[in-house]
């Protein structure tokens, strides 16, 4: 997860990712960006020849930083089942057919931008960042005092940072970091 704009590239990784789900060409459309506030996304459909012509963003909401990731994938999620539907059943409206796209894609089936959900998607966000920082601050050798074990002390970390094998009283655990982050107290002077 990282807080960062929504350019062209990091847009139609999403797409290749989805056109290997629906075995379509999402991602060989071009993708241009305007400044509109309240048109977060289109998808357009060149209206001479019947065929898809291009997905529009919002550089309003793409472009900042401080959106959330969760809400810039379901826009982009959002425009690409209009593609998805389109291709599949002639259709592009916020029908039926489009919101059974939705949900085989993973965006939510709504018609509208919703700030309320903004606002529980950057509270995750933010939630997950508190819980990443403080498993970063986990070190081999930090003690670990445990509900139910009592003291313990990290003995080592997985790879990716997610299981703690934690020796208490000579007897080794293997323990969800995150879990030990909002669950255990966490002394940071390593013991080793």
């Amino acid at each position: 997860m990282s807080n960062k704009v929504w350019d062209e590239e990091r847009i139609r990784e999403e797409f290749k990712r989805l056109d290997s789900m629906t075995g379509l060409h999402g991602a060989d459309l071009p993708i241009t960006f305007g400044k509109a506030k309240h048109t977060l996304g289109c998808f357009y459909i060149d209206t001479i020849n019947k065929k898809p012509k291009k997905f529009h963003f919002s550089l309003f909401y793409f472009g900042n930083p401080e959106w959330s990731e969760a809400s810039a994938l379901d826009v982009i999620r959002h425009e690409y089942a209009h593609y998805m539907d389109y291709m599949f059943n002639g259709s592009s409206s916020h029908g039926a057919s489009w919101k059974a796209c939705c949900r085989k894609i993973g965006a939510l089936p709504s018609r509208l931008y919703n700030p309320k959900v903004e606002e529980i998607n950057l509270h995750m966000e933010n939630k997950q960042k508190e819980i990443d920082s403080q498993i970063e601050s986990i070190k081999q050798g930090s003690m670990v005092i445990h509900p139910t074990y009592g003291i313990g002390i990290v003995n080592s970390i997985s790879d990716d940072k997610r299981k703690l094998y934690i020796n208490f009283n000579n007897e080794m655990r293997c323990l969800s970091a995150p879990w030990v982050t909002e669950h255990c107290q966490i002394v940071k002077k390593n013991i080793l």
